[in-house]
C-alpha cells in the first residue's frame, strides 16, 4: 500500500490534535483534582470536554470505533447537563457543584459540543457521513473565526456570545473545526503502520524485504 504525502500530514496532523486536546484536558483535571495553588486555567467542564475531544479524535485516527463510541456519549452527556444547567438558572460562566473556577463551558460551546457528538457516534463509514464531518467542521470553523473576531474587538451585531467564551475556547473550537474537516477529508486507507503482522517476529529475510518495500513507498510518497 503506498501513502502519498498529503495522507501522512492529515494523519499527523489528527494525531498531533487529538494528543494536544488529551494533554491540556488531562493536566487540568490533574490540577484541579489536586488542588493545585495558582490561576486555574480551564474549569472541570472544559478540561474533559477537551479530555473527551481529545480521546474521540484518537478514535478516528485509530480507526477504534469504541474509543470514538465512548467519546460521543460523554459528550453528549456533558452537552446536555451543560444546557439543562443553564436552562435551570445558572448564568453563563457561573461555576457551581463540582465545577471550579476557570474557562467554563457556556449554551453556544454545549451546542456546538451536541453538534460534534452525533458525528462521533456515526463514524464516516458512508460518504453522507463524511460530508456531515466536513460541513460541522466547516460550522465550527466559521464560529471559532467569528468568536475570534469579537474578541479581538470587531463588532458582530446579534452574535449569541456569553461571558465564558474566551480565547482559549475559540482556539479549541478552531482546531477541532479543522480537525473534522481533515478527518472529512482523509482518505479510506488503514493507518500508517508496517502491517498486521510485528516485524521483529519476521524471518530476517522477511523483514528485510519489508524494509525495502517500506522505503520505496516513502520515496514514492516523497516524490
Amino acid at each position: 500500500m503506498q501513502f502519498k504525502t498529503a495522507s501522512i500530514a492529515l494523519d499527523t496532523w489528527l494525531m498531533v490534535v487529538s494528543t494536544t486536546f488529551m494533554l491540556m484536558g488531562g493536566v487540568a483535571l490533574a490540577t484541579n483534582s489536586l488542588h493545585l495553588s495558582g490561576h486555574t486555567l480551564l474549569a472541570t467542564d472544559t478540561a474533559l470536554a477537551s479530555l473527551v475531544t481529545g480521546i474521540g479524535l484518537l478514535g478516528i485516527w485509530l480507526r477504534q470505533p469504541g474509543l470514538r463510541v465512548i467519546a460521543g456519549i460523554a459528550m453528549a452527556g456533558l452537552g446536555i447537563d451543560t444546557l439543562l444547567e443553564r436552562g435551570l438558572g445558572g448564568t453563563t460562566g457561573s461555576t457551581t457543584g463540582w465545577l471550579q473556577e476557570g474557562v467554563n463551558l457556556g449554551a453556544l460551546e454545549a451546542s456546538l459540543m451536541l453538534i460534534v457528538a452525533p458525528c462521533l457516534l456515526l463514524g464516516m463509514t458512508r460518504p453522507w457521513l463524511r460530508k456531515l464531518w466536513r460541513i460541522a467542521g466547516m460550522l465550527l470553523l466559521c464560529i471559532s473565526v467569528l468568536a475570534l473576531w469579537t474578541l479581538l474587538g470587531g463588532s458582530l451585531k446579534g452574535w449569541p456570545m456569553g461571558a465564558a467564551y474566551s480565547e482559549v475556547l475559540a482556539l479549541f473550537t478552531l482546531l477541532l473545526g479543522a480537525a473534522m474537516l481533515v478527518a472529512g477529508y482523509r482518505p479510506l486507507h488503514g493507518r500508517l503502520y508496517i502491517g498486521a503482522q510485528d516485524p521483529l517476529r519476521l524471518p530476517a529475510g522477511s523483514r528485510h524485504q519489508q524494509c525495502l518495500l517500506v522505503s520505496a513507498e516513502l520515496a514514492t510518497a516523497g516524490a
